[in-house]
């Protein structure tokens, strides 16, 4: 075993008392499978061994692959499932321990900035999918199979989303998510599956379930994966990289529309057409109340939302999971869990994408608004038509449509 399988090892001994993977199991331990007769070899217990012992020296594909055979033996081995489904997730290119660390480090910042400001309030959720970011390994090609680029502005490209269907079938790291929550959806309490995700439409584990705390920290971990890979996306730019106090290339794209000087009916001609153009871009990255497409219904910010309730669900059923390892993310949901709560339907609730489209487009909409405020204090002339058009682009972008909220403008 070389150092780097040791530290593995060692991390994974660390964390027992979070998913339990790499505890004894009694007689399913085989340390003597060279002369142990092939039949045997072959059952569920040994098999369930192999994948153990392939995943502690970090041969995930060859633990897939044992957990597979296991699972074909026994569907409903809960061993099996978690196996396939760790296994899955470590072959997606998250690095589990890695991402513990990062929420860890995360939290800890973040009280310390508090316990010296006391101004400092809680991170919005996309500061935190844009710090842990940096554990996720997509390349490039991974991007570009989740997107389609909008060099409308060439300095401030942008990312146009595909729907989330297309791009779990079309990314190999979140086929392995998907892979992931497959294995481990039948051994999950009734009450974090959202079954307007039809990753979650399984078959129920019909007898009792003794990991429950491995199987929802594999669910929590295997759609935080997918919620990263779409966060990306979704706030493309040098803000999306974990920088702290950075700005998306969309929000810098409205920042221009900030500092145009409008004087002259030409002048707001030009910033209504460059309000509109910016409306359209947000509406296709973050569309808010509406189907994808017949055949791939799910948009990732509907998908993103998705992924952070059941990430926030399954992070309330660990008893023994650190609170450093997961408050930064609980936190960051207390808006999105509120609406949750009180919807009526079993299907997920626009609102929900609203409130994240409102996190993300916070900069934005307010650069908007300090431009429209600028226009009405300083009496610039603006026809009824011009008027309707720019306050149906703010109202778009900001996600609001309450008149108290709304520029004096557009009152």
């Amino acid at each position: 075993m070389n150092s780097n399988q040791g530290k593995r090892v060692s991390l994974w001994q660390i964390m027992i008392a979070i998913c339990c993977i790499n505890t004894a199991c009694g007689s399913a331990s085989n340390i003597n499978g060279l002369i142990t007769p092939l039949k045997e070899k072959e059952s569920l217990e040994n098999l369930i061994a192999s994948a153990r012992a392939s995943y502690d020296s970090g041969r995930f594909l060859e633990s897939r692959a044992y957990a597979a055979e296991a699972l074909n033996l026994d569907p409903y081995s809960e061993d099996a499932s978690v196996f396939y489904g760790y296994a899955s997730l470590a072959l997606s290119g998250l690095d589990i321990f890695a991402l513990a660390k990062t929420l860890t480090k995360s939290n800890a910042k973040k009280s310390d900035s508090a316990a010296g400001d006391s101004t400092t309030g809680d991170s919005s959720t996309t500061s935190v999918l844009a710090t842990l970011q940096t554990v996720l390994g997509l390349t490039d090609t991974d991007i570009a199979a989740m997107s389609t680029k909008d060099d409308t502005d060439p300095e401030l490209p942008v990312l146009i989303p595909v729907c989330a269907e297309v791009a779990r079938d079309a990314v190999k790291p979140l086929l392995y998510v998907n892979d992931a929550i497959a294995a481990v959806c039948p051994f999950v309490d009734s009450d974090v599956i959202n079954t307007s995700d039809t990753r979650h439409r399984c078959t129920r584990y019909p007898g009792i379930i003794k990991q429950r705390v491995k199987a929802h920290f594999l669910w929590a971990f295997s759609h935080l994966t997918e919620a990263l890979a779409f966060n990306l996306v979704l706030t493309y730019g040098p803000g999306s990289a974990g920088t702290a106090g950075g700005k998306t290339n969309l929000e810098k794209r409205v920042a221009k529309v900030q500092q145009s000087q409008v004087t002259t009916p030409e002048e707001l001609t030009t910033l209504v057409a460059n309000i509109k153009s910016v409306e359209k871009t947000v509406a296709a990255i973050l569309p808010i109340g509406s189907s994808c497409s017949a055949s791939a219904p799910t948009t990732q910010l509907k998908a993103l939302v998705s992924d952070m309730l059941a990430v926030d669900a399954a992070f309330k059923k660990i008893a023994g999971i650190p609170s450093k390892m997961t408050s930064a993310l609980t936190k960051s949901m207390e808006k999105i869990n509120q609406l949750q709560s009180s919807a009526t339907s079993t299907e997920a609730n626009p609102a929900q994408s609203a409130a994240l489209k409102a996190q993300m487009t916070k900069n934005l909409s307010s650069s908007l608004n300090t431009k429209l405020e600028e226009m009405a204090t300083a009496g610039t002339p603006i026809g009824d038509s011009e008027k309707a058009s720019v306050c149906a682009s703010y109202t778009s972008i900001s996600g609001t449509s309450d008149p108290a909220a709304l520029p004096s403008l557009c009152q």
